[in-house]
Parts: C-alpha cells; sequence; structure tokens
C-alpha cells in the first residue's frame, strides 16, 4: 500500500512515497462436509509465502486449548489440569488469561457447556492473533486462515442458545483490529453436509456427535452472522457445486 508522507525541510514541505505492509488476511469458513479443508488444501499451493492458520489453534498454546475444547475422551478434571499450565505462561496476554480462568471456572463449576466453549475459542483466538496473525501482517507476510470469530456466533451463539449478539460481544475486542480482508462462506443445506460426512472415517471430536438440529442452526448462526454482523468483506459460496467449480470460484476471488 502507497502511502504519501509530507515530510518539512528547511521550512519546505516536500512528499515523499512510503510503502506500507500490504495486509492480505483472507479466511475460509464452512461447515464439515462444505469441502472448504479440500479447497484450503488446493488453494495453499498459491500462497507458499503464506501463515497458514486454524481455529481453534494457530499457537503452540491456542492448539493445547483446542484440545481442550474437542478430545471428547477428556475428563472435565484433565481439562482443568491442561488449562492450569497456560495461566503461568509468559507469552499470553492478560485478557487470554482472563479468559481461560473464566473457562475453567465454567468447567469446574457446570462441566464442559457451551459458555466453557465460548471462553475457550475467544482464548484461542486472542492468543492466536496477539502471537501469530498480527506480527505476520505487521511484516507483510499474507495469512490464510480457516474458521473465525463467525464460528463462535454460530456454535455457541446460535446452536448453544447462548445469544450471538452476546458471543459477538465478547469477541468484538479480540478481532476488532485485525479483520480479515475477505472472508469466504462455504454454505449448503445442512442435510446434504451429513450426508457427504455419512462415508467418512475420521477421527471424530466432541462437536460431531452433535444431531442434525444442531448443525442446522449452526447454518443459521453463520447467515444471521454474515447478514447482520459480520463488519468485514465476506462471500457465500454455493458449495452444494463440485470441488472443481468451487475452487475455481475461490481461486478467482483470492487473486
Amino acid at each position: 500500500m502507497l502511502m504519501l508522507v509530507l515530510i518539512k525541510n528547511k521550512g519546505k514541505f516536500r512528499i515523499m512515497n512510503h510503502i506500507l505492509p500490504m495486509k492480505d488476511y483472507k479466511n475460509l469458513i464452512g461447515a464439515d462436509g462444505s469441502g472448504k479443508d479440500t479447497i484450503f488444501e488446493l488453494i495453499k499451493r498459491d500462497y507458499p509465502s503464506a501463515l497458514l492458520t486454524r481455529e481453534p489453534g494457530g499457537t503452540e498454546h491456542a492448539e493445547i486449548i483446542r484440545s481442550v475444547i474437542l478430545e471428547k475422551d477428556l475428563s472435565n478434571s484433565e481439562r482443568i489440569s491442561l488449562l492450569l499450565p497456560l495461566l503461568h505462561t509468559d507469552s499470553l496476554s492478560g485478557r487470554t488469561k482472563n479468559l481461560l480462568q473464566k473457562a475453567q471456572h465454567e468447567i469446574h463449576t457446570n462441566g464442559m457447556t457451551g459458555m466453557a466453549e465460548a471462553f475457550l475459542y475467544a482464548a484461542s483466538r486472542s492468543d492466536n492473533i496477539e502471537n501469530s496473525i498480527q506480527p505476520a501482517l505487521e511484516s507483510g507476510i499474507p495469512v490464510l486462515g480457516r474458521r473465525s470469530v463467525a464460528c463462535s456466533v454460530a456454535y455457541q451463539g446460535n446452536a448453544r442458545g447462548l445469544g450471538m449478539e452476546r458471543i459477538w460481544e465478547l469477541n468484538h475486542p479480540i478481532v476488532k483490529d485485525t479483520y480479515p480482508t475477505l472472508e469466504i462462506f462455504f454454505d449448503l443445506p445442512t442435510e446434504v453436509a451429513m450426508k457427504r460426512l455419512a462415508g467418512r472415517t475420521e477421527k471424530q471430536d466432541r462437536l460431531d456427535g452433535e444431531n442434525v438440529e444442531f448443525f442446522e442452526k449452526v447454518r443459521e448462526g453463520y447467515l444471521y452472522y454474515y447478514k447482520n454482523i459480520c463488519p468485514y468483506p465476506y462471500v457465500i459460496v454455493d458449495a452444494t457445486k463440485s470441488i472443481e467449480e468451487v475452487h475455481k470460484q475461490v481461486k478467482n476471488l483470492l487473486k
């Protein structure tokens, strides 16, 4: 990005060109079965120098938080034990630690509730943005990510019933200075996504076992977010099309 800077020299002003790093932060979002991960693997070939990231996760500590959220065989005491060392880690900000403390208290008091999930996702997001995404963008490194605050609004805000505006308010201070330059949402009917997933043999995480009604609410939450909340550029892609068609469309969008 080109910025014109006025420099005063001997009482006169002269214009100098100053080159600033162009922030390039693209996100791919979509329910399981939408083809998001397949497209991500294809697209990343066009970004050889990019920081590749994901939510939850993206940093060493955020990946631990990811395990606390998604591992279905952990007991609540095991989840709390995994979080304890993070509270004494110097590289985590006060905001991230505060969210982890709230998550730990919620798990201890009520178990792995939707509110515990919300705090954990926000903590992972906070650390990933502060210690990975922001430094990359400030250095002029493009970022290609999977998932964003939209997921928290859809899953915890709508499907868990915590309130979409409430979850946005929890996350807004975290994301407000690091919005994506473009977010692409892969949309398809829930029943189509479920059919695509039926034949998969990959290990399921804790959220994969939810029922069809839950995932229908997730989709409704995504669509509400993009229509009513999202403050940055986005495109909704028809993910019922073939992988080849969707890949071509996404490549054109990212040019």
